[in-house]
């Protein structure tokens, strides 16, 4: 598959949009906030960088298909489809704490190729591409080797609605929880995806997240020899329900706990 300097230009394009967000703050971006659910925020940082990171695609590949979480898509001709969350974990972001990325990734036939993703306040950018290597600020990267359940530490989120539907997690989270080591909440499945693939983490798993949450992500965990799957381990985890990534070692023990 050629996928050309696709992968550089996701991670140069990530951290430009990253460092456009850090202005849009100093100019109050991060004050001004819209709701588009009850609990789901949109600031006019998310949609500076969205214009930002959509109109630099079109430029440089006009033939990909291009979808963002705040509403820009199109098809294209090629096969390859961007999946772009333009500032991840807007909760996060619109309360000043640190864990929010700018997340790129680039799929194919309904499976990620590659993906970067930018954390300005951490000063983290990761990248990789499936079938080659994965990298943390230039440094190769790998999975952790934890292979027991009770030495892990795990991640989750919860979805915005999560008052409204039955499968809201809190069961498999308990379940989790007493049976790992730690678990963390950290508001940014771009950037959990990450730690797992850098082996900060053993294994993430979330319900209802969008396809530009995880495809960069899962691209990059994938790069560092990790495991990515949907909660039946199938590979539906664009656009399916479930998401479940793991160093691999741990894998059917964290998917074999969901419900």
């Amino acid at each position: 598959m050629n996928t050309g300097d696709r992968l550089a230009f996701a991670a140069d394009t990530a951290v430009r949009a990253g460092d456009l967000i850090l202005e849009e703050i100093r100019g109050g971006a991060a004050s001004r906030v819209d709701f588009k659910g009850r609990r789901n925020l949109v600031t006019a940082a998310d949609r500076a960088s969205e214009d930002f990171v959509t109109a630099r695609i079109r430029a440089a590949y006009p033939e990909d298909g291009v979808e963002a979480e705040e509403g820009q898509e199109n098809s294209g001709t090629s096969g390859f489809t961007w999946s772009i969350d333009p500032l991840d974990g807007t909760t996060n972001f619109a309360h000043g704490h640190p864990f929010w990325a700018v997340s790129v990734g680039l799929y194919r036939d309904g499976a990620p190729v590659l993906g970067a993703v930018r954390a300005p306040r951490l000063d983290e950018t990761f990248a990789g591409e499936v079938g080659g290597e994965a990298t943390r600020n230039g440094d190769l990267v790998h999975v952790s080797e934890t292979t027991d359940l009770i030495r892990s530490l795990l991640a989750t989120g919860f979805a915005y609605n999560r008052n409204e539907v039955e499968a809201n997690n809190v069961d498999n989270f308990g379940r989790l929880l007493m049976e790992c080591q730690g678990m963390r909440r950290a508001g940014a499945a771009s950037v959990d995806l990450c730690f797992v693939a850098a082996g900060i983490l053993d294994g993430f798993w979330e319900l209802y997240l969008e396809p530009w949450d995880v495809c960069a992500g899962s691209a990059i965990v994938m790069a560092a020899g990790g495991r990515v799957t949907d909660a039946a381990g199938g590979g539906d985890y664009l656009h399916g329900d479930t998401i479940v990534a793991s160093n691999g070692a741990l894998h059917e023990a964290i998917r074999g706990r969901l419900s």
